[in-house]
């Protein structure tokens, strides 16, 4: 009992301090604002079809999310990006003439539909900034299938983060040798950084986790170390039968996306490990449950 209300204080302070933290830093941020209704558009959209399945890929930043969309998308599953991210939602708004969330998904369903399917990619920091409320983004967007995506090596994940933050460069798509070497060149060791995004990472986990637990959620769960290392088919196979459908692509999917991290990364994230034990060891006691519900196949 005493565990049991801990853990529910714990929730609720990790909801009320990235509400604050994340809520704040967008605080002139408001969605819609701007976009001009375009009822010629809108009426376009509306003649096509809306796709009655809707998987929701929940994930943390750095953990994969990228190129897991972009395999999805190769393999004719909807093409499930970040459709409610602040830096662009308005833009994809004023795209589909959409100046209110209702309409906004409502175009998302019917443009973003493949075969009767639609999928997207959030984080829990975007749904409390683009719906402000867990309850309202169930109930407008009520998806069907849950997917889980989150990365084992908390430690490399932050640093990832780091790197994102100091070099700019989020992907390697082909960059050129030079950019990738001014990006290396770039990236020092920044132990507040990783740290304040390793506890960001936490503490939208246990939230996803909350959100699971009392909506009896069952979500397919992956992690970025299994998808590394299997071929994208596999990937999109997998998730396509989780889905209850098949992949009509039959030609080998290409996946422009390669691994970002050097040696640096690594020495770095041993680094920050060696340096902060005590906080490794509580955040290991915060992930321990999410950790032991990861299948060790990811697709049965």
């Amino acid at each position: 009992m005493l565990v049991a209300r801990l853990w529910k204080k714990v929730g609720r302070m990790a909801y009320n301090k990235i509400r604050y933290s994340f809520i704040y830093q967008y605080r002139n941020y408001v969605p819609f604002d701007g976009v001009k209704e375009n009822l010629p558009r809108f009426e376009e959209i509306n003649r096509n079809p809306a796709a009655s399945q809707r998987y929701a890929i929940f994930f943390t930043a750095r953990s994969g999310s990228s190129r897991l969309s972009e395999i999805l998308h190769r393999a004719g599953l909807s093409e499930p990006d970040e459709s409610f991210n602040p830096d662009w939602m308005s833009e994809m708004a004023g795209f589909f003439g959409a100046t209110n969330m209702p309409d906004y998904i409502n175009a998302l369903t019917r443009m973003r539909n493949s075969d009767g399917v639609w999928g997207f990619e959030i984080t829990y920091l975007q749904l409390l900034l683009s719906f402000r409320r867990e309850r309202d983004f169930l109930d407008l967007v009520n998806p069907t299938d849950w997917i889980w995506l989150i990365r084992k090596d908390i430690v490399a994940q932050a640093v990832s983060i780091s790197r994102m933050i100091q070099t700019n460069v989020y992907h390697n798509q082909g960059q050129s040798a030079q950019i990738l070497a001014e990006a290396e060149a770039k990236f020092t060791y920044n132990a507040w950084v990783i740290r304040r995004n390793l506890i960001r990472i936490v503490l939208q986990e246990l939230l996803v986790e909350r959100m699971f637990k009392r909506r009896k959620l069952e979500p397919l769960r992956l992690s970025y170390e299994q998808l590394a290392g299997m071929k994208p088919e596999a990937i999109a196979s997998g998730i396509a039968r989780f889905l209850g459908r098949t992949v009509s692509q039959t030609q080998p999917i290409a996946s422009s996306h390669s691994k970002i991290g050097t040696a640096k990364n690594d020495a770095f994230a041993e680094k920050f490990r060696k340096h902060h034990r005590v906080l490794m060891l509580v955040v290991g006691m915060c992930r321990s449950n999410l950790l032991q519900r990861l299948p060790d196949q990811p697709f049965g």
